[in-house]
Order: C-alpha cells, then structure tokens, then sequence
C-alpha cells in the first residue's frame, strides 16, 4: 500500500499537466529535433500566462515615432537659421552698396558698389584725385551660429582709372591707372525677427594710384620734374547697414 501511494506522489505532477494539455490541437513538430512549432500555445495553465512578460509592439512603434518627431522638430529649429538669404545694404544710400545672395550651405556671393578717395589738390604735392565708383563681384563663405553669423569675402579688380588733376607748378589734367584693387569685407547678421535680419557690412579696400609722368612736349624744359609718384591707399575702412531676409 504504501508503494502505491509513493508511486502516486512521485508521478502526480506529470499527470496534471497532462489533464491541462489541450488535444484538439494539432502539433507540428520538427522531425530531427522533434520541437513544437505551433504558434499556439501548448499549455493552459495560468500559471505560464500570468508570469510571462508583455510586449506591445504598438506602443512601441508609437514610442519610436514620438521620439523621430521630437528629433525633427529639434533640427528644424536648429535649422530655421541656417536658410538662403538675400541681403541689401548701404551707408546711409550711399556707397558702398552690397547686395548678396547667401545659400544655406554658407557660400555667397555679393554684388558691391565701391568708391575710391577723393583727394583734393593739398594732399599729394598739390595734385588731386577724382573719386572713382568700383563695381566688384565678391565670392564669401558664412559661418552660422545661434542667433548670428559671420561671412568673409574677397575679391580683386584690375584696370581702373582716375582723373589726376591741379596746377601747383604746371597744370595736370590726365588719368592715373588705379593698380590692382583688393576688397576684403566681413557681414555680420544678427537675427531680429523670424525671417528677418540685420546686417552690419565691414569692407577694407587697398590699391594704389599709379605713377603719373607728365610731359608738355617741350624739349626745353626737364619734363621729370613734374612727375608725381605713386601714392597707396591700404586697407581703407567702409561701412554699411542693412537688413536681409531668410527665405
């Protein structure tokens, strides 16, 4: 009798889990490795049902979408200022004038408006210089940051004359070769409304008036006497204010 009973004690649970099995499903089974691949499931015991974890794969799609959505709204913003632009600006509608158009990627190109000194008859030994207008074509790049940026550009331009002029011995009235002039301009924006900007235009001009030799025809006189000589203008400082607009 009490063989039977340890018997009973000894096979009881695997006669309970075979009374939860469920026959009415079918089984595939793998024939080498004879696994269940049934997609439904084998047991029905609570007990397998309550301590296995959930998943919900929606909420976490949902989860995955709200954080690409916060990442994008977060670029966007951070890209709101780094957008095209076109810029005007003068010194006070005078020269110099600059008109640019900017890309998002930074690089540039402006169209600027540039005058030459006027030197009146004083200066230089008592010869003058007209004030030349310069049109340049001025390539720059744009570093951007939060709420403002800094661009650099540089351009040369070669051929320009001006008129020499006074009479402090004898009368001149010709042109002088302007040599190679170089302009080198720093725009510094600062952002004042969504799509708008102001723009402060910092632009250093360097070239020199050529060496004027005069001569009257006269094989009597020493004609080298009256020569001027060259006379160089570095780095002269202009100015101008304007707004851009980011589009």
């Amino acid at each position: 009798m009490k063989i039977i009973f340890l018997i009973l004690f000894l096979f009881f649970p695997q006669i309970s889990y075979s009374q939860s099995y469920d026959f009415t499903q079918p089984l595939i089974k793998d024939k080498k490795t004879n696994f269940d691949f049934n997609n439904k499931t084998r047991y029905k015991d609570p007990f397998f049902e309550s301590s296995l974890p959930e998943f919900n794969f929606l909420d976490s799609q949902y989860n995955k979408t709200l954080i690409n959505e916060k990442e994008k709204k977060h670029e966007n913003a951070l890209n709101d200022s780094i957008s095209s632009r076109i810029r005007i600006a003068a010194h006070i509608l005078q020269e110099p004038y600059t008109i640019q158009y900017l890309h998002s990627s930074g690089l540039g190109i402006a169209y600027n408006v540039i005058s030459t000194d006027h030197i009146d008859e004083p200066e230089s030994g008592g010869v003058g210089y007209s004030q030349k207008i310069v049109e340049m074509i001025t390539p720059s790049y744009t570093f951007f940051f939060n709420n403002f940026s800094i661009g650099f550009g540089y351009s040369t331009k070669s051929g320009e004359k001006t008129k020499i002029w006074g009479c402090p011995s004898v009368c001149y009235d010709d042109v002088v070769e302007l040599s190679t002039i170089e302009l080198k301009q720093f725009l510094i924006s600062y952002d004042i409304f969504e799509n708008y900007e102001l723009i402060t235009g910092i632009s250093f001009l360097s070239y020199e008036y050529g060496r004027y030799d005069y001569s009257d025809d006269n094989v009597l006189t020493n004609d080298d006497d009256y020569d001027v000589d060259s006379k160089e203008i570095n780095n002269k400082l202009h100015i101008n204010i304007g707004f851009g607009y980011k589009f």
